[in-house]
């Protein structure tokens, strides 16, 4: 649990009182047990189980030839400046290698302190991140990038029983 959040955004939530007694429940441990009541009841611990092994093995570059190379989309890898899963060096490695590939993969760094949920609590900066990575050339080229969705107005419909 304590991975999944860095140390600033865990001081500004849990931090310790001025006043604290070495006897009383430190506000964390608090936090812990309540965060890991809500976990137990929404996950079955053989799911978590196998998320936790599916994580700690994930490698593309054990598949022959390397993984990477059988990728086709361009890529924007997005490192958290605090996460303590899956570090920015990694994701600014995985960019460059995506690129010796011959693929479009730029790299950006989220700031945040909250570790690696920051990309669940940080929207705003998120969002702009999404809308860059929409916009991203397809892996054959701009000319076949996403399609825009069209601007959404409203009907102007007649009213009901009368004539256009």
């Amino acid at each position: 649990m304590l991975t999944y959040r860095a140390e600033p955004g865990l001081e500004a939530l849990q931090g310790r009182p001025a006043e604290w007694s070495s006897r009383a429940l430190h506000p964390m441990h608090s936090y812990l047990e309540y965060q890991g009541q809500k976990l137990e009841s929404r996950f079955d611990a053989r799911a978590y189980l196998a998320q936790l092994g599916a994580m700690d093995h994930h490698d593309l570059s054990r598949f022959p030839g390397g993984g990477l190379a059988r990728i086709r989309a361009s890529s924007l890898c997005v490192g958290i400046d605090t996460d303590q899963l899956f570090f920015p060096s990694h994701m600014a490695t995985l960019a460059r290698r995506l690129r010796e590939h011959g693929l479009h993969a730029e790299h950006a760094t989220l700031s945040s302190q909250h570790g690696h949920d920051g990309f669940l609590l940080e929207w705003d900066a998120m969002a702009v991140l999404l809308a860059r990575a929409l916009a991203l050339p397809t892996a054959r080229g701009p000319e076949h990038a996403f399609p825009r969705w069209p601007e959404v107005r409203p009907a102007l419909n007649p009213p009901c029983g009368t004539k256009a």
